[in-house]
């Protein structure tokens, strides 16, 4: 079986280049829970999808979640897979669409503290995929209840949220919340021409 990229592999990867933006920060878990972070399938990393349309991004919803939540696609790093294969395949499995290509956007850095449980380290990939006016999606895996196109400038809105949830979810919804803020920020830049996104 092959392995993962961890958090001490994101440098040397061929995939970033000197200004690619990472955030570290450090996220309180429930250890009971690790499961919705992907840790209870040995996960440390995932990507992040930012589907952009015009100005719009989407959003998706599972039965599982709170009642009114949505959120970026996301999906795990499989063993011995880039994390730009990755994004392509999680892109088609959540949306029933194909992308050509996706420019990384930037990486999040997790230092994930279990109360009384250590700490274990977490990867957030953040891809880029912009997508013409006809894009529509139309999921096959049956994960995906619901789907949701906003304005950029309304993902702080969804990160506030996030962080406002029930006690049960509050953890996923911080951790949640901090990549949002992040992509929020480098997405609005990207748009006004300057930052970066880059290849493969």
């Amino acid at each position: 079986m092959g392995r993962i990229y961890n958090r001490d592999e994101l440098r040397p990867l061929s995939l970033f280049a000197p200004d690619v933006p990472v955030q570290t920060v450090t996220v309180e878990v429930d250890p009971l829970r690790t499961g919705r972070f992907g840790q209870g399938r040995g996960r440390v990393a995932e990507v992040i999808m930012v589907i952009q349309r015009g100005g719009e991004l989407l959003l998706v919803n599972k039965t599982v979640y709170p009642a009114g939540i949505y959120r970026l696609p996301t999906g795990g790093v499989e063993p011995g897979e880039q994390p730009y294969a990755s994004a392509l395949r999680e892109i088609h499995e959540e949306t029933g669409r194909a992308v050509d290509d996706a420019g990384l956007l930037g990486v999040v850095d997790y230092d994930l503290h279990l109360a009384q449980a250590g700490h274990a380290p977490y990867v957030s990939y953040v891809f880029l995929a912009e997508v013409g006016p006809a894009f529509e999606p139309a999921p096959t895996n049956g994960e995906i209840d619901a789907f949701r196109w906003i304005p950029v400038a309304q993902l702080g809105q969804v990160a506030s949220q996030l962080r406002q949830l029930p006690a049960d979810w509050l953890p996923w919804g911080r951790f949640r919340a901090v990549s949002y803020e992040f992509i929020q920020c480098s997405i609005m830049q990207y748009n006004q021409g300057l930052r970066p996104v880059h290849a493969r």
